[in-house]
């Protein structure tokens, strides 16, 4: 194969695939840092509760929250339209890439074939990262502070701090804290297992497809040599 070819074939994957890494390893640290942040956050609070007297402290470790909740909503609205082709795409190479290696297992694998399953490997682990940090930085935000406002024992609180506990308690239920991409759908663990499902039945109607066409043309070359003279 001439040089040229190699070169306006492999400069644009590579280049597909280190802007694809790129957005992805973003995301992760994004979704990293609001997580590690929620978990000390977490944690003070927890050692706060134990010497909390007036309703104040309580108050400043609410408002504390919500700007957090923002902060993480915003996440999934800044990044809306990057990270959503960013998963249709990577939906798109895990689905031909597998769809290319079960097409070639009659006539055998190749060299190239190493090449489709790296690539496929690789989305999948990009895919999962992305839905995956943002499940974990949403569990941070939402379910720490729940498990942390729960076992907080009211008895020796006064009016005030117990109220404070309350409305905190409620602001967590009521104000949602998943990474939502411009409203469309939420980045977690679950999309992950709905567009691998998804792909399991595209590959399924490809395959049967791709099963059905041999059939079809032996059917239609069939009265063709039945004709042909002795």
């Amino acid at each position: 194969m001439p040089t040229s070819k190699i070169h306006t074939r492999v400069i644009p994957y590579c280049f597909i695939n280190t802007i694809t890494y790129i957005v992805g390893g973003m995301w992760y640290l994004h979704c990293d840092i609001i997580g590690r942040v929620a978990t000390v956050i977490a944690n003070d609070f927890e050692t706060a509760l134990h010497y909390i007297g007036p309703s104040v402290k309580v108050a400043e470790y609410r408002s504390l929250w919500m700007m957090l909740g923002k902060l993480t909503r915003n996440v999934g609205l800044g990044s809306c339209y990057v990270v959503t082709f960013l998963c249709l795409y990577l939906f798109l190479i895990i689905t031909l890439t597998i769809y290319g290696l079960l097409s070639q297992i009659q006539d055998g694998l190749g060299v190239k074939d190493v090449g489709l399953t790296i690539t496929a490997f690789c989305a999948i682990g990009v895919l999962y990262f992305v839905c995956d940090e943002a499940h974990y930085a949403s569990n941070c935000v939402r379910v720490n502070f729940q498990k942390k406002l729960l076992l907080v024992e009211l008895s020796w609180m006064n009016d005030d701090a117990q109220q404070e506990i309350n409305m905190f308690l409620r602001a967590t239920e009521m104000n949602p804290t998943n990474i939502s991409l411009g409203g469309f759908f939420d980045v977690n663990r679950i999309l992950f297992k709905s567009l691998l499902a998804t792909m399991v039945t595209y590959l399924v109607v490809l395959l049967q497809f791709q099963i059905s066409i041999p059939e079809d043309v032996s059917v239609q070359e069939s009265p063709v040599i039945s004709k042909a003279p002795h």
